[in-house]
């Protein structure tokens, strides 16, 4: 190879290099420029603060709403108030698993699992107090059934609740 060729291939490197630097400064360049990490996370904040302030508007009073019919349908002492304060400690999730509970008593359910010596999970136990938050823990923590139950119908009720889903 000559010393013409040479400095032609030697020229074009150059060039190919030179292009590519300027294709990558054209695409990462407006990203620098712009700090769009940080308007990302500006933008995120906004909606996670939406969604904290959002979410126990619709989910503490569909709590109270369980608490209250729960304890209606038991024969317990229905009190709107005290469904109400409880609801700030109990999830959507654990609320109609205590709702749904109670109906399977009524309807014999949880006799005749008893009499068929079947292992109820905790929740199901006609003497489970989800005031209790011992009892609690142990129904939707520690138990796999209960935990999974309440998880369950959590997410289904942050699905639909979400504000960016009702928006």
């Amino acid at each position: 190879m000559n010393e013409a060729t040479s400095a032609k291939n030697a020229a074009a490197l150059n060039k190919s290099n030179q292009l590519a630097k300027d294709s990558i400064d054209y695409f990462l360049k407006p990203a620098e420029t712009l700090n769009i990490a940080t308007a990302a996370d500006g933008i995120l904040g906004v909606v996670d603060g939406v969604y904290q302030t959002v979410r126990p508007v619709v989910t503490e009073p569909l709590s109270a709403y369980y608490l209250y019919f729960s304890d209606l349908y038991s024969g317990k002492d229905a009190n709107w108030q005290k469904s109400w304060n409880l609801a700030q400690e109990v999830s959507p999730g654990q609320s109609i698993a205590n709702y749904y509970s109670n109906t399977l008593d009524e309807f014999g359910i949880t006799d005749y699992a008893k009499k068929e010596k079947l292992n109820l999970p905790t929740f199901l136990d006609p003497n489970f107090n989800i005031a209790d938050p011992i009892a609690r823990k142990k129904a939707f923590e520690d138990e796999v059934f209960g935990k999974f139950t309440s998880g369950l119908l959590d997410g289904t009720v942050a699905w639909f609740t979400d504000p960016l889903v009702l928006s």
